[in-house]
């Protein structure tokens, strides 16, 4: 499985030993070696480039697509006057959330890092209504 590019799954097994990592998330492990795999690497890993990246490929590369979800997700987390029950359902959105956890805080983060950039482009709207 991780090895292309000359990554070798007992060389990865063996750093995790020296390096003393006891509990391990295989997901974040096998997500971070196919970036150290990748063409696109640079000797500097960006979680968010990663997460991004990741998402956008289950997206079928839809950056609005991913706004939306990301839009949703917040609201879903945030909206303490959000009724779940009127909410139309999109199995697409809550497909990433469900993934693995750390797909809802980058979806959280992404969404308020794009509320924070538009509210600087547009000054006059204030933040709590575009977010």
């Amino acid at each position: 499985m991780y090895g292309c590019n000359g990554l070798q799954s007992e060389d990865v097994y063996q750093t995790l030993v020296r390096l003393k990592y006891t509990e391990i998330d295989i997901f974040l492990v096998r997500m971070i070696i196919q970036e150290l795999s990748s063409p696109l690497f640079y000797n500097s890993i960006s979680a968010v480039a990663m997460y991004e990246r990741m998402a956008l490929q289950e997206l079928d590369g839809d950056e609005q697509q991913l706004q939306s979800v990301a839009a949703a997700i917040f609201d879903y987390a945030f909206n303490e006057k959000l009724d779940i029950r009127k909410v139309v359902h999109q199995g697409r959105q809550w497909a990433l959330v469900h993934k693995h956890h750390t797909y809802m805080e980058f979806l959280i983060a992404y969404h308020f890092s794009n509320c924070i950039s538009s509210a600087q482009e547009t000054l006059p709207t204030t933040f709590s209504e575009q977010c």
